[in-house]
């Protein structure tokens, strides 16, 4: 049970690193570049306050703008931290998620939040995607993907606001839109 929701420490699993051996790979880093970020997102959080990030997103040209977010949860979306934050510069203040790595630079707000603001639900509603396995795979294959992604009667749940992500990363011809850079590297060799 520890080790499905990954959780490989002793406390967690009773087990040493000479009794259970893992490796465990991290491809990216999951903490905002400036220090103190985090910090000030969760007092934020805690204390239901905006705060001003400095955010750049992976358009192309974007070199990074300041947002004035309230930010209502943070979230974990395969191993990626985001904070989960109503955007106080759209007039309707919508739900938006802001990767953690991608905050720059942070101030703290003094300002209210607005009075018209009708604070969201951070909580993500649930959304069925229909999918089709890849028709080259044996059954066996076939199997394991529907057991890793819990496929059940030709369909996949997803959280809604992951619906383009999962695409991203999970079906075939499915890309961001043209202004997204991704994926971010144009090579990858060894030296």
């Amino acid at each position: 049970e520890s080790l499905e929701s990954a959780r490989f420490g002793f406390a967690d699993t009773g087990l040493t690193e000479e009794e259970l051996p893992i490796n465990v790979v991290v491809w990216r880093k999951k903490l905002p570049s400036a220090p103190g970020a985090l910090d000030a997102v969760v007092r934020a959080i805690g204390a239901s306050m905006p705060v001003l990030i400095q955010y750049t997103s992976l358009n192309r040209g974007d070199l990074g703008k300041w947002r004035r977010i309230l930010p209502l949860c943070l979230e974990c979306v395969d191993g990626q931290w985001r904070v989960c934050a109503q955007d106080l510069d759209k007039s309707d203040a919508p739900l938006r998620t802001f990767g953690l790595t991608r905050i720059v630079d942070f101030r703290g707000d003094v300002d209210p939040v607005p009075r018209s603001v009708i604070r969201h639900n951070p909580r993500d509603s649930m959304a069925r995607l229909r999918v089709q396995i890849d028709r080259r795979m044996t059954p066996s294959q076939c199997r394991a993907i529907e057991v890793e992604f819990g496929v059940r009667n030709g369909t996949v749940l997803v959280p809604s606001r992951g619906i383009h992500e999962f695409k991203r990363h999970f079906v075939q011809g499915s890309l961001p839109s043209d202004d997204a850079i991704w994926p971010p590297f144009e090579s990858a060799e060894l030296p």
